[in-house]
This record gives C-alpha cells, sequence and structure tokens, in this order.
C-alpha cells in the first residue's frame, strides 16, 4: 500500500514541476512577444506587474530563510537571489524598449532605413535575451522551493 502512495506523490511531483517550467516557458514566450510589437506604456504596465510578483517572490523566500533549518537555508536564499535577478533583468527591458521607442524619434534614425532597421532588431535580440534569462531564472528560482518543499513533505511523511 505504502508502495503505491509513493508511486502516486512522485508521478504528482513529477507532474507539478514540469507544469511550472511550462507556464513559465509559456509566460516568457508571450512577453517576448508582447515587447516585440507592443508600445511602451503597454510593456509598462505588464512589467511592472511581472516585477512585483517577482519582488514578492524574492521576500517571501528571504523571509522564509530566516525561519527555516539551516540545511535548507542556503537553497531558500539561492531560489530569492534567482528571483532577484529576474527582477533586475525584468527592469532592464523595459528600460531597453523605452530607449528603443525614444531612438526612433529622432530625424537621422528614421531617415536611415538601414540605421533604422539595426537598431529595431538590435532592441529584439537584447530584449529577448533579457527576457528568457530572466524566465530561465524565475524557473531555476520555482524549481528549487519546489524540491525544498517535496523533500520536507517527503520527510514529514516518512516521520
Amino acid at each position: 500500500m505504502m508502495k503505491v502512495i509513493a508511486k502516486r506523490i512522485n508521478t504528482f511531483y513529477f507532474i507539478l514541476s514540469n507544469i511550472g517550467q511550462v507556464i513559465t516557458g509559456i509566460a516568457t514566450v508571450i512577453y517576448i512577444i508582447a515587447i516585440i510589437n507592443k508600445p511602451a506604456i503597454e510593456i509598462y504596465q505588464i512589467g511592472i506587474v511581472a516585477f512585483g510578483i517577482l519582488a514578492a517572490l524574492t521576500g517571501l523566500c528571504y523571509s522564509m530563510a530566516s525561519v527555516i533549518e539551516k540545511e535548507d537555508k542556503s537553497v531558500v536564499i539561492l531560489a530569492a537571489e534567482k528571483f532577484f535577478l529576474a527582477c533586475i533583468l525584468l527592469l532592464m527591458t523595459i528600460f531597453l524598449k523605452f530607449i528603443q521607442q525614444d531612438l526612433s524619434t529622432y530625424k537621422f534614425i528614421t531617415d536611415s532605413y538601414l540605421v533604422s532597421q539595426i537598431i529595431k532588431y538590435l532592441f529584439i535580440i537584447l530584449t529577448s535575451a533579457n527576457i528568457g534569462t530572466a524566465g530561465g531564472f524565475t524557473t531555476y528560482g520555482f524549481q528549487y522551493i519546489h524540491d525544498l518543499l517535496w523533500k520536507r513533505e517527503n520527510n514529514n511523511m516518512k516521520a
């Protein structure tokens, strides 16, 4: 009976850990598409909400680290640092979008097709790399916390 329960718990763990990665990946791709196609003011609204969520997760992890056992503290702090790095990259992306929009108003850039295309694709590459890296850091942060909580749950079930 216990083997069946353990097998079901492990299957549930596998599904939950992969669903989190898929959701984070989908959100990252949607934000990359939005940042390429939408004006800066719409990106600002989405970005600040995402920044707030990541900042809250960072704060929760740091708060959790102060009350958790010593052997698990480093994992929680590592997750908090991943969320914090994602926050910084998200802010950098918002700034890049505003810079791109501002540069596109200058006459010498709009007059030259080549220069405008170089700037356009340069910012697409930079913002996609920033958001992709932020999505990766977010995924790692979730995975660290997820693994820690499941390890603690398994230890509680054994006790």
